[in-house]
């Protein structure tokens, strides 16, 4: 004889912490009438998270994995724990919701400062820096803020980064005068690699500025997204942080 086992998963808040990452219940239930007496509950850090997601994503249980989204999400709000969600969020691995990416990135935003100067941030995943530094809405004066950012993960991973895939995150279309900016900071470090895949991005950016080529097989015309500008937000601490690890690091390249 076969049976239909239809599956609920409930998160809930458990008062016990473990490392400063406050745990989670995860219960499971049958409605069944044969296994309606029958409950487990699993206790699990918010670092076991990416765990479940992956157990979610091979048994194919959707309804947990949204419970498990909202629950990441509730925790984001919390300080000590938005990098971890962060990076889980925005891991390529997991493919969360657009929605539950969105939430967790405008924690970040809000707290833009610490959390890229939290010692954590080099421990991030690149496309979770990456999800990041591609937001419309990112509170940065200019371009040159953005590849500063960048250049902050580049330093702290030591040079050891995917250097075209995180400089395509730049909007290079943002005119001569913020791209000669750009050029200075990137003179600042001795790295060919990255110097190349900078000059590169620029040529690009250029022309899609000004548009005076057109070569189907070479670039392709695509819809350039505009680049931020917020003239009203403080950066003096980006660009305290980056100069501050040029002066630190100033060969970090050629050192490895």
């Amino acid at each position: 004889m076969r049976f239909q086992m239809h599956h609920r998963y409930f998160i809930q808040s458990s008062e016990r912490n473990e490392s400063t990452k406050e745990t989670c219940d995860i219960v499971h239930r049958s409605p069944h009438q044969l296994f309606s007496s029958i409950s487990g509950i699993l206790p699990c850090s918010l670092a076991e998270i990416p765990e479940l997601l992956a157990l979610c994503c091979k048994l194919q249980v959707p309804s947990m994995r949204a419970i498990i989204e909202k629950f990441i999400i509730q925790k984001a709000a919390d300080h000590n724990c938005l990098l971890d969600c962060w990076n889980i969020s925005c891991h390529r691995q997991f493919d969360l919701s657009l929605r539950a990416k969105d939430f967790v990135l405008s924690y970040v935003m809000r707290s833009l400062e610490e959390a890229v100067l939290d010692l954590r941030f080099a421990q991030l995943d690149q496309a979770a820096v990456e999800e990041l530094l591609k937001r419309d809405n990112l509170p940065v004066r200019s371009e040159c803020d953005v590849l500063r950012i960048a250049l902050m993960y580049y330093f702290r991973r030591e040079g050891h980064v995917n250097m075209q895939s995180l400089l395509n995150v730049i909007r290079y279309n943002c005119g001569n005068e913020t791209l000669m900016r750009m050029h200075q900071d990137i003179q600042c470090i001795d790295d060919e690699e990255l110097r190349f895949c900078f000059e590169q991005n620029c040529a690009y950016g250029l022309w899609q500025s000004e548009r005076r080529l057109y070569n189907q097989n070479i670039w392709p015309i695509t819809d350039a997204p505009s680049p931020r500008r917020n003239p009203n937000v403080d950066c003096n601490w980006i660009n305290a942080q980056f100069y501050t690890l040029v002066r630190l690091q100033p060969a970090t390249a050629s050192s490895r």
